[in-house]
């Protein structure tokens, strides 16, 4: 049977189903077509025979392109199906994802069933997302529901003041805290101290003073799977030689196996990150899915720059991401073209300043906080800053903000990076071709 033909459904079609699309579109940051009659629609647009293999629940039909098949189970038997598509340039790099997406949704429309499709907006809201988060890295380390314990404390932790100002703080979760000690040599980059008094977390009230005391930058608190905080640990400094900017926030040298990061930041920002390099960021009042493994490989694949400029050319764009700051990034494919589509252009001072000095970086970031594109030429070396693109000179389809047609005509020629105050960031290959990362 399919989803569409179930008794009651029309009350989830009503109520929930364009949260839960919205929901998707905005964790993934994908396109997202959804098939209500999935063994009909998926056969004769992808020549998909469910029937072939009923309890599969992804399909990988391209880099681009991944199909997931939630299913409505009663008395342990699959009485329907849903199916989403989920389209994004190289989306299908993390596989697991999905497949935890599907087991989620599976779980929550069965719930719904059993009440008639009744109140199902309730399954279909934050709750699913965090259900997702906590599945995708507690399996075989943690209890869900423990996981999704931290993630409202968090929350909590996430609107907590200190002396009437927000805080940055931090906690690492680990299996393994005897790994971060010095006597087992495993070089997790930084020094573990034993707490005095330890803290236990569950049935306890948030201690303002004791978050405040790491810093989510340097310092982060240990606290093993029941919830018990055991140790301060705090990271070495990094030489300037070695920067990597993903590699710093995603803290690869510290996190191994089943580990996980739980960070405040950017006043009032909650980010979750696994030792894989993915994350959840809850920003703006909606929870997304970052991949920085596919996010370096984006930028590396589309523009041409060397290592170092690489780095911290990320660095600019996801500080500007994680601080609410809109900007526009210009790099252009012929710099002496640049006049044709301009009204103004502005430049402080006849020297070139490279994204690779980070002497500079305060004056960088203030040069894309500054309205107008910011632009930036094969070497690095930024050239112009608050530039004013003329779109009377553009066709532009669709109606965008302002900020997004601009972005979009700069993109006529070379590339252009647009970052949003909600902290999204969009790629333009050209004026057809956006990338949502």
């Amino acid at each position: 049977m399919e989803i569409g033909d179930l008794k009651n459904f029309s009350n989830f079609k009503r109520d929930a189903l364009g949260i839960l699309i919205n929901h998707l579109e905005d964790f993934i940051s994908a396109e997202i077509t959804c098939y209500l009659y999935p063994i009909k629609q998926l056969k004769k647009q992808y020549n998909i025979v469910i029937e072939e293999n009923p309890k599969r629940g992804v399909y990988q039909l391209d880099e681009n392109n991944v199909i997931i098949i939630p299913k409505v189970y009663h008395n342990k038997d699959i009485i329907a199906r849903i199916a989403f598509s989920i389209k994004k340039p190289n989306v299908s790099i993390d596989k697991k994802i999905f497949n935890v997406l599907e087991g989620a949704i599976s779980k929550n429309l069965s719930r719904a069933y059993i009440f008639g499709f009744r109140e199902t907006i309730q399954y279909f809201d934050d709750g699913l997302i965090e259900k997702v988060i906590a599945n995708y890295f507690s399996k075989g380390y943690y209890n869900p529901s423990r996981i999704i314990y931290l993630l409202n404390y968090f929350h909590k932790l996430r609107t907590t003041s200190f002396e009437g100002q927000f805080f940055s703080t931090g906690m690492i979760l680990t299996r393994a805290g005897h790994a971060f000690g010095e006597k087992h040599n495993q070089n997790r980059s930084g020094k573990a101290h034993a707490l005095i008094s330890q803290q236990e977390l569950e049935g306890h009230s948030i201690e303002r003073r004791f978050w405040f005391m790491v810093d989510g930058k340097q310092s982060y608190f240990l606290c093993n799977r029941s919830m018990t905080i055991t140790h301060l640990f705090n990271l070495t400094a990094e030489k300037e030689s070695e920067f990597n900017y993903i590699n710093s926030l995603t803290l690869s040298k510290t996190l191994k196996g089943g580990d996980v990061l739980l960070r405040i930041e950017s006043e009032k920002e909650l980010s979750v990150i696994t030792s894989e390099g993915i994350e959840f960021i809850y920003q703006e009042n909606k929870w997304k899915y970052r991949n920085y493994n596919y996010i370096e490989k984006l930028i590396k694949s589309n523009i041409s720059f060397n290592e170092s400029s690489y780095n911290h050319l990320i660095f600019y764009i996801l500080y500007c991401s994680k601080h609410g700051i809109s900007s526009i990034i210009w790099i252009p494919e012929d710099l002496q073209d640049v006049n044709i589509i301009l009204k103004t252009k502005n430049r402080l001072f006849r020297n070139d300043i490279n994204v690779d000095n980070r002497d500079y970086s305060n004056l960088i970031i203030r040069f894309l906080s500054s309205d107008g594109a910011t632009i930036i030429d094969s070497n690095g070396n930024i050239c112009y800053y608050g530039c004013i693109a003329d779109l009377s000179k553009t066709k532009i389809k669709g109606v965008q903000g302002t900020g997004e047609n601009a972005a979009g005509a700069l993109s006529c020629n070379g590339i252009s990076i647009k970052i949003s105050q909600d902290g999204t960031i969009k790629l333009y290959l050209s004026p057809s071709c956006k990338i949502i990362i």
